[in-house]
């Protein structure tokens, strides 16, 4: 079995051939000794540091973290491909092109699609020119069948592809192969051989090899997920849209004539549809786009009468403009930025603690005791020391009294307080998901009280108590982020909804999993579960009474419980 061993040597940054110690039965070649030394030559290379690459970048108009520039580095000096994969709109490309510019290379973009052959990415002969050399030798005969046929398939013939032009280039080029993730995975298996050893195996004619490697990079919208081999040759970076005090200083860039309060509510407005579930979110490119328009407009804010007029710079799919034109949807999302604003205007923004949650109550056992009776003493009259402690003992009650008062008042404020945004980002993915918003509010309310960073002492996370394997199905990267948290957990009660039919055992199964509900059905009686239902059976009630404009009730009534006459089944 062939494999590429040898080949992967070369890439090994040696300084000379002293570096190499090989085994007593494996011997080298003084021309794989050279290469082994001369790969990676820093003064053949880009970037000079990781500080150096972050300050070229930002010099070129790419505002990024310093972990993202030192991955540039590493790529660029180990002479690796790098793979970013993210969402679409997050700047992956301008990074291709912010590199390209910062070290003054050329850039080949080779852009991927479906249905692309690897004919289109690597080249092929030129049919035209071979038949018209055939032709003409066919009258002159100058030469043999043997050099005919050897010179119709060399290098002269050949039209290069892409890939093959970032090979041949004399001086480095960086090398962007767009959108990988369109093509399937027999495609990807013909870059093996190029992101490995820098070179190219054409039928026919032989191995085309690379003197200037290019400096490489592949992007990824999750379309679906890259094969081990191609991500095991390269180096893997996440790329996500920036946070809003990043974007807010690239549309400062964009647009240095706006003010420095609007920067930071665009930013924030960015951020509030980038998390309200969309079919396509805005880009950094869409929001610098809605800055652009605003400074045209000589609007300083965005209010709610613009809606009709901003939609179409923000919304690019009829679902995602009838989800921001639907009730009040858009003035809430002016709101959050308002919020966001606010976070980013702050000097200081105040940390969030973890509050860890008290653990399910447990039954106690009671122990039996002998209650032994003092014999009682009669008096006659109260004397002074009774008198004392019978006002004593009033005002203690009165001040008791009192205090009981103001504790349930702040208990009550303390629990009817809910931050604007965990209510902003549960009505939307209710709404969108099309599971009641009081359900929604009931399980925050019983799981984490609506505190972002809970943690319980089985490990689940955030608001909604997502455990790490739910987290993970549901591609959370954040299980504190509130976005995040509450999305997946929704998603997973519309999901138990559907599956079960009936929202009691969709409540049952987010406590336990689903399998015992599904096998049992309203008579899987499990004391906890039992417990567990009925208390977001209340919740729900008590959510209902409150809301102002109560939304249809699921399909089971909120006061009729698991059956609790069959025998008790433990998970």
């Amino acid at each position: 079995m062939a494999t590429n061993d040898v080949p992967e040597l070369q890439q090994l940054a040696l300084r000379s051939h002293n570096d190499l110690v090989l085994p007593a039965n494996v011997k080298a070649t003084p021309e794989e000794l050279s290469l082994l030394s001369e790969v990676l030559d820093p003064n053949e290379t880009i970037f000079d540091s990781p500080e150096h690459t972050h300050q070229a970048l930002c010099d070129v108009g790419y505002l990024t973290t310093e972990i993202v520039s030192t991955n540039i580095f590493f790529a660029a000096r180990m002479n690796k491909p790098l793979i970013l994969e993210g969402p679409a709109g997050a700047g992956k490309t301008e990074l291709a092109l912010s590199v390209a510019k910062a070290e003054k290379m050329r850039l080949i973009r080779f852009q991927c699609y479906e249905g692309i052959s690897d004919k289109q990415a690597m080249g092929d002969y030129n049919r035209a020119l071979q038949e018209m050399f055939v032709l003409l030798q066919s009258k002159n005969q100058t030469c043999s069948w043997d050099q005919m046929r050897a010179e119709i398939v060399g290098r002269s013939y050949f039209m290069p592809g892409p890939l093959l032009e970032a090979l041949e280039s004399t001086e480095r080029v960086v090398l962007l192969i767009d959108e990988l993730d369109k093509v399937d995975h027999a495609f990807e298996a013909t870059l093996l051989e190029i992101l490995s050893v820098w070179q190219m195996s054409v039928p026919q004619m032989g191995t085309i090899s690379s003197a200037n490697p290019p400096f490489t990079v592949i992007t990824s919208n999750h379309e679906r997920h890259l094969g081990y081999p191609i991500l095991r040759r390269a180096i893997y970076l996440p790329i996500e849209h920036p946070t809003a005090q990043v974007e807010a200083a690239i549309v400062a860039r964009k647009t240095p004539e706006l003010s420095h309060e609007l920067h930071c509510f665009i930013a924030g407005f960015g951020k509030a549809l980038r998390a309200y579930p969309m079919e396509k979110s805005p880009s950094i490119s869409e929001i610098v786009d809605l800055a652009k328009a605003l400074s045209l407009l000589g609007r300083t804010t965005i209010s709610p009468t613009d809606k009709d007029v901003l939609l179409p710079l923000i919304a690019k799919t009829d679902g995602d403009r009838k989800k921001l034109l639907m009730k009040s949807t858009f003035e809430n999302m002016i709101d959050l930025a308002g919020s966001h604003y606010k976070e980013l205007m702050a000097p200081n923004p105040a940390p969030t603690d973890i509050v860890i949650p008290k653990a399910k109550a447990k039954s106690v056992p009671m122990i039996a005791c002998e209650v032994i009776t003092p014999p009682k003493v009669t008096k006659k009259g109260w004397d002074a020391w009774d008198m004392r402690n019978a006002l004593r003992l009033s005002v203690w009650v009165i001040v008791a009294f009192f205090a009981m008062s103001v504790g349930a008042q702040q208990s009550q404020s303390v629990k009817s307080e809910r931050p604007p945004e965990m209510v902003y980002y549960a009505n939307a993915y209710a709404d969108y998901y099309h599971v009641p918003r009081e359900i929604v509010y009931a399980v925050i309310t019983h799981e984490s009280g609506w505190k972002a960073k809970a943690v319980s002492n089985m490990g689940a996370m955030g608001l909604m108590q997502l455990m790490p394997a739910t987290a993970a199905y549901y591609s959370v990267s954040d299980p504190f982020d509130v976005s995040q948290n509450i999305g997946a957990g929704v998603h997973y009660l519309a999901d138990l909804i559907a599956k079960l039919n009936d929202w009691r055992l969709a409540i049952a199964g987010y406590y336990c999993g689903p399998t015992y509900p599904l096998m049992r059905g309203l008579e899987y009686a499990n004391k906890d579960v039992v417990q567990y239902v009925n208390a977001i059976q209340r919740l729900y009630t008590h959510e209902l009474s409150i809301s102002p404009t109560p939304e249809v009730s699921p399909t089971a009534s909120p006061t009729e419980p698991i059956q609790q006459d069959t025998q008790e089944v433990t998970p």
